[in-house]
């Protein structure tokens, strides 16, 4: 009743932060000092239930840490953990003081700055043996995700999946492109419809950077991967250039956006005309998607390894997305022999791969691992 509190994310670098408002003194503010305050967290509430309540609880999580929960006195401004016994990281061996998060500025085509995420273990060395580049600096294989759609910040939740990629020597990094909302409204507006294009090349821009400036990784230990919508931006910048990675995973992606936009049969077509565009009576629309959509643009020449998943029960993607994908890249790619393109079907499950999340993941985490040990025995 006499406090607001407000969750707020930064139009500069996405950083999330909570505000207190004290409605009985003049809209007196205070942000909660977060203890874990770090690139790669997501914040969220939990359990306020009553009204005249003076406390908030919410929780802080990251892709490789499970939710820790606090309460937050507005009138005294302390702050208490909540279930500290039960707060032990990813692992037994592991504890949060080796989880290193970083986030930095990627300056994209147009000059941009596009927030990329990482995390990794600074006690780990990826398969106990350290890479060199040519630069002579220690390198890892790295794994950037991006989604870059309909307004929706990429997800910085817990996913217990990514602990054994984390625990072999992995940096995982997340690419905040536009077309989500990770960085407000705006973010969103630059990156839909007629202005597509910017999320492909912000995800490109994060990959450079990732093999370039950073000296992270190096291409052939660069894995693009993308769920759902976050396969336009992945699958197009992997067209456009196929030498910045070493393989791809894409779960349930939308690959295949002008067939898909140009037929109003399909459940959800005539819903999307507004993310996407309408091909059928905007022409500008057309010629955009045209100079994106990842299945139109396949051309003749190398191609990373691929694993590409669809589910035949799947309503928001059907499963020809993938297949349509994968079949025309095997026709067109000049590296045939030495490269697979592999496309696994689920028959159950829906989008949301409910029931066989645990099981693709498994899937795409040995496909991940095993293109680094091929990688190692060259």
């Amino acid at each position: 009743r006499d406090f607001i509190a407000f969750y707020e994310s930064s139009v500069v670098d996405g950083h999330q932060q909570i505000r207190i408002l004290n409605r009985n003194r003049d809209g007196e503010s205070t942000i909660i000092p977060l203890p874990l305050a770090k690139a790669c967290t997501s914040i969220s509430p939990c359990g306020n239930m009553f009204y005249d309540a003076t406390y908030l609880c919410f929780g802080i999580e990251s892709p490789v840490e499970r939710s820790e929960f606090y309460k937050y006195d507005s009138i005294t401004k302390t702050l208490l953990s909540l279930f500290p016994e039960d707060q032990d990281g990813v692992g037994e061996e592991q504890t949060r003081g080796n989880v290193v998060h970083k986030r930095v500025l990627v300056e994209s085509q147009d000059g941009t700055a596009v927030p990329l995420s990482m995390v990794y273990r600074n006690d780990v060395a990826p398969s106990n043996a350290p890479l060199k580049s040519e630069r002579g600096q220690g390198i890892r294989p790295t794994i950037l995700s991006a989604y870059g759609a309909y307004g929706q910040p990429l997800s910085m939740c817990f996913d217990p999946t990514l602990g054994p990629l984390l625990n072999k020597g992995f940096v995982l990094a997340f690419a905040h492109i536009r077309g989500g909302g990770d960085c407000g409204r705006s973010w969103y507006e630059r990156g839909r419809l007629y202005e597509k294009q910017r999320s492909v090349e912000d995800y490109i821009a994060c990959a450079q950077a990732l093999t370039g400036q950073l000296q992270i990784t190096e291409p052939q230990l660069l894995t693009a991967k993308a769920f759902s919508a976050g396969g336009v931006a992945v699958g197009a910048a992997v067209n456009q250039m196929p030498f910045l990675f070493g393989n791809v995973v894409i779960s349930n992606g939308f690959l295949d956006v002008m067939t898909a936009m140009a037929d109003s049969t399909l459940p959800l077509t005539e819903h999307e005309w507004e993310e996407w565009g309408n091909p059928l009576t905007d022409q500008l629309a057309r010629r955009t998607i045209s100079q994106y959509c990842p299945v139109s643009n396949i051309k003749r020449q190398k191609y990373p390894r691929m694993l590409l998943v669809g589910t035949l029960d799947d309503e928001n993607v059907p499963f020809w997305h993938p297949l349509t994908f994968a079949l025309k890249i095997r026709h067109s790619m000049t590296n045939e022999s030495e490269t697979a393109i592999l496309l696994h079907t689920e028959t159950q499950g829906g989008h949301h791969l409910h029931g066989r999340r645990i099981h693709v993941s498994a899937l795409e985490n040995a496909f991940i691992l095993q293109n680094y040990e091929h990688v190692l025995e060259k």
